[in-house]
């Protein structure tokens, strides 16, 4: 049988335990709750970058007349539902229609596509299926503009920084207005 002492003893090295796991956690949840609020400006900055993108981008003619402006999301949504509010707001005279593209068959119905980190080593086939057709390609994939896409979001420090290969977007008859050229790096590749 354990003793009183022994008990006392195992008594106070688990209150210790509890203790300094206690404070441990206290002290990182404040650097857990600010990297999470960072996170969420991230995603909501992302998202009217997005959003402005749509508004300041000129598309080619359309074979049909349609009244959405298709927003797919592929490989995921890194914007964890911030997207969300964009559907059925307008852009150009289209309204928005959120969509997620699951499949590459699906991506053809997209006008602006943004691309999932989740999907980097399918860019080539979406680069496939999208290249000609006047697709805007979006990601945060890392170098995503250098290679091939068309607009690609990185984070610097806690600024977001933007890059449009103009080049591409040009040879998919998609113009980019001045104004958003001018909030990021433009590289013609």
């Amino acid at each position: 049988m354990i003793g009183q002492k022994d008990r006392r003893r195992w008594l106070a090295g688990a209150f210790f335990k509890f203790m300094a796991v206690l404070i441990l956690l206290l002290a990182l949840s404040p650097a857990a709750a600010q990297a999470d609020a960072l996170t969420r400006d991230e995603l909501k900055i992302k998202a009217g970058l997005l959003y402005n993108y749509l508004k300041y981008t000129t598309w080619p003619p359309r074979e049909t007349e349609a009244a959405y402006l298709n927003v797919c999301l592929y490989g995921g949504d890194p914007f964890r539902g911030q997207l969300q509010s964009l559907d059925g707001r307008t852009a150009q005279q289209y309204t928005i229609r959120l969509l997620h593209a699951k499949t590459l068959n699906d991506i053809k119905a997209c006008d602006a596509l943004f691309i999932d980190a989740a999907a980097e080593k399918n860019l080539p086939d979406i680069f496939a299926v999208t290249h000609g057709q006047g697709v805007l390609t979006m990601s945060d994939i890392e170098n995503f503009a250098l290679r091939g896409g068309m607009v690609g979001f990185s984070m610097q420090g806690k600024h977001i920084h933007v890059v449009v290969n103009k080049s591409v977007a040009e040879k998919d008859g998609i113009h980019i207005q001045p104004s958003m050229l001018k909030m990021g790096e433009v590289v013609n590749q």
